[in-house]
């Protein structure tokens, strides 16, 4: 099998790429930043996902497309961005698809789709996203859903992750570690709301058991690691594995708003990112994140590693290598760039 990853060199996807190739598989990898390194039998196409013809010349020789490109930080990116990338970098896959004849495509999609609300989601919530990540990311899932319309026997396998966690991952989890790797902290509410995390490894473990599955239509799987973990849980399991003991000081949720302003001041004018903002505070300390992934659970059985091993990984990765590094923030240009040579 010879398969396109698109965002093949992110956090998801050089994981995804690195367990195919432990099984044999070789492939292409299309994304704006290049890799490291690449397995044997692999290829790295330097190129922008909202490319038509980039993706399509990609796509060439292969099976199938996992589709994992996408625009995602929280800040930086216009709105525009986010549908030229995550709808219409979706319209470039499925028309390299029907270029090549390619039937089975998989796409990353969020639980941002869902939006807020107190209520565990299923995958049978009706989508209703509050901000221009989780609104695109649902664009995307209907350009595909529009896809295996048009031709019988094709499949759109859609997987909507909650927040993944595990080492050389710098998203939202690497800047509490940040946040909470002093000696004093402040903590903001109670923090009884119940979070849903997923670690890399099994997210990736699940995505590749679906996609090997016989099939057609468009399946949707919500993708979380249970148990739900309250956010003061999982700030004492940081500080834990941080090695850092004692209690902090605990602030009112508006009165911590206000102090993490000026922060998102200094880290828009500076072009940081500090690690504290109004919005990361009040998901943390106030909203429920909890995703039901029973349908996922049924279909690919217990995953191969216990959450709480997973996020005693993940830690362990901050405290060797993490700590004192920069995040890398991959932010794509607000116009796609034309291709790239191949690498």
């Amino acid at each position: 099998m010879s398969t396109l990853v698109t965002g093949g060199t992110g956090f998801i996807g050089s994981a995804l790429v690195r367990r195919l190739a432990q099984e044999g598989e070789s492939g292409v990898v299309l994304d704006l930043w290049a890799p490291d390194a690449l397995p044997e039998g692999w290829r790295y196409v330097a190129a922008d996902v909202r490319d038509v013809a980039a993706v399509s010349l990609a796509a060439a020789g292969c099976d199938g497309i996992i589709h994992l490109a996408a625009a995602h930080h929280d800040r930086g990116i216009s709105e525009e961005t986010y549908y030229a990338v995550n709808r219409d970098g979706t319209r470039a896959v499925t028309a390299a698809a029907e270029t090549h004849g390619i039937r089975r495509i998989c796409f990353t999609s969020s639980v941002a789709v869902y939006g807020d609300g107190a209520h565990a989601k299923t995958e049978q919530t009706p989508p209703a996203p509050t901000n221009p990540y989780g609104a695109s990311k649902l664009a995307g899932e209907q350009v595909l859903e529009a896809w295996v319309r048009g031709e019988a026997g094709r499949r759109a396998l859609i997987l909507r992750p909650t927040a993944v966690i595990g080492p050389n991952n710098f998203a939202n989890l690497f800047a509490l570690c940040v946040y909470l790797d002093r000696p004093l902290f402040v903590s903001v509410g109670m923090g009884r709301n119940r979070k849903s995390l997923a670690y890399l490894e099994n997210l990736v473990e699940a995505l590749l058991g679906l996609w090997r599955r016989e099939g057609s239509g468009v399946e949707v799987y919500n993708y979380a690691d249970k148990p739900d973990l309250t956010s003061a849980e999982i700030i004492t399991q940081i500080r834990a594995g941080l090695g850092r003991q004692g209690p902090g000081i605990r602030l009112p949720l508006g009165l911590a708003l206000l102090g993490a302003l000026p922060f998102e001041v200094l880290g828009n004018v500076l072009g940081k990112d500090l690690g504290i903002s109004r919005n990361r505070i009040h998901k943390l300390a106030e909203v429920n994140s909890v995703v039901e992934a029973e349908r996922v659970q049924q279909a690919c059985g217990s995953p191969p590693i216990p959450l709480s091993e997973g996020l005693r990984r993940t830690l362990a990765w901050y405290v060797a290598e993490g700590r004192g590094r920069t995040p890398v923030r991959r932010i794509p240009p607000e116009h796609a760039s034309p291709l790239q040579p191949a690498r």
